[in-house]
């Protein structure tokens, strides 16, 4: 810089140092922009019974607009034109706001009402009953229990197998389908139980029908979490998931009888003939 003026050099220099400075803000930006959103794709994946349920102004950025509009404002969706009402793969259904697994494809079944309907839950204890009167008319409202989200309506229902419809909003729920093809899933794997080792089942079988009974002894959220985690991923958790879960008694097994002892047994009973 002479006499008061910059010179090219020291322009260019001065746009060097500019634009590195706008690039290094920017790529700050991006770095933090990052992580803030894996931080909330984390603390909304899965389930978390430790986690605290999320306020309304968080939800109503969160969700979609009809998500909210059912679960906050108690909305109902256009019968045959929501998501998941004839959706028939299986996997589990769980509530928009916590990832808590409520209801199973196993219990899933057509109404007719054009909604997502299911004969039962996965525990009554997930869920509450609430006398609705409105719209001139009497019914009982369900909620779910930890985060109080609207998803439906129950009714009487001759074609379910428990006389109940659990007559639900798609938009209530995030559905989580066990992706594993058919080879996949008839692979099985040993697990323990008891004093001996079963023989090899289908783990993700097993799951699915631990979500369907669990009405009794493992209707812990912890449970019900990990095994919506062995239908969703693969299923190294899931053994240990298993290994932790109330194991069914059952007599164990006799070993087939050997020919000397079907022989002495023949002797025993007057025919030597054998």
């Amino acid at each position: 810089m002479y006499g008061g003026r910059i010179t090219s050099e020291e322009k260019s220099t001065l746009s060097t140092y500019i634009g590195v400075s706008i690039a290094v803000m920017l790529a700050a930006g991006a770095v933090y922009f990052f992580f803030l959103a894996q931080k909330e794709k984390k603390e909304t994946r899965g389930f978390d019974p430790n986690r605290a349920v999320p306020s309304d102004a968080v939800l109503k950025h969160r969700l979609k607009a009809e998500e909210y509009f059912v679960v906050r404002e108690g909305g109902t969706q256009t019968p045959f034109q929501n998501e998941f009402w004839n959706n028939g793969r299986t996997g589990i259904y769980v509530d928009v706001i916590t990832g808590e697994p409520l209801f199973t494809s196993l219990d899933k079944f057509d109404s007719g009402l054009g909604l997502p309907a299911f004969s039962k839950p996965i525990s009554k204890d997930l869920l509450l009953e609430i006398l609705d009167t409105s719209h001139d008319m009497q019914r009982t409202e369900l909620r779910a229990k930890r985060s109080n989200a609207h998803l439906g309506h129950l009714f009487a229902d001759p074609k379910s197998s428990t006389g109940q419809s659990y007559s639900v909003n798609s938009a209530a729920f995030h559905f989580i389908p066990n992706r594993t093809n058919e080879r996949r899933r008839l692979r099985s794997v040993r697990v323990a139980c008891g004093e001996k080792a079963c023989h090899a089942v289908d783990l993700r079988r097993r799951a699915a029908s631990e979500l369907a009974r669990c009405s009794g002894s493992c209707s812990s959220p912890v449970i019900l979490a990990k095994l919506s985690l062995i239908l969703r991923d693969d299923s190294v958790f899931g053994h240990a998931t298993l290994r932790s879960l109330p194991e069914r008694k059952t007599k164990p097994l006799r070993p087939a009888a050997g020919k000397n002892e079907a022989k002495s047994n023949a002797e025993k009973n007057g025919n030597p003939a054998l």
